[in-house]
């Protein structure tokens, strides 16, 4: 499921920014995408819907998501969160974008920038990295700034 968000991250970039979340949810829950169960189309929405929204709260969709556990709502979070501020990053396939350790005892997320990200780092990037930092209820370090 990780990596159907991530390869469907970007499908609905034409939608109009002001409901491109929706749309995003819309169209993994309605599209004829066989094999998959109510739940797991909930999840590929949810972690949609997050690449495109910070909010968790006021769309239209609300009544599904609880049918979803608490920590697979908390995953599609992260994953969607994730998602977002990654985009922030991507240059071209051949560029180093940096390197990212996750420490889940310590609850420290660490982010080292390529010399070609860095100055990508900026306070948008920055606010989708605290975003994201945030829903993993950690710390965060960024190093190569």
């Amino acid at each position: 499921m990780i990596k159907a968000a991530c390869l469907l991250h970007d499908v609905n970039w034409r939608a109009h920014p002001d409901y491109r979340a929706e749309v995003c949810f819309d169209t993994a829950t309605r599209a004829n995408l066989a094999g998959l169960s109510h739940k797991e189309r909930i999840y590929l929405g949810l972690s949609l819907m997050h690449r495109y929204r910070n909010r968790t709260e006021g769309h239209r969709f609300e009544n599904l998501v609880p049918l979803l556990s608490d920590a697979d709502q908390r995953e599609a979070e992260v994953l969607g969160r994730a998602m977002r501020f990654g985009a922030m990053l991507w240059i071209t396939p051949d560029v180093n974008i940096g390197d990212k350790s996750w420490a889940p005892r310590k609850r420290l997320l660490t982010l080292k920038l390529s010399k070609e990200t860095a100055p990508l780092f900026g306070e948008v990037a920055q606010a989708r990295f605290a975003s994201l930092t945030q829903s993993l209820e950690a710390e965060s370090h960024v190093k190569g700034l």
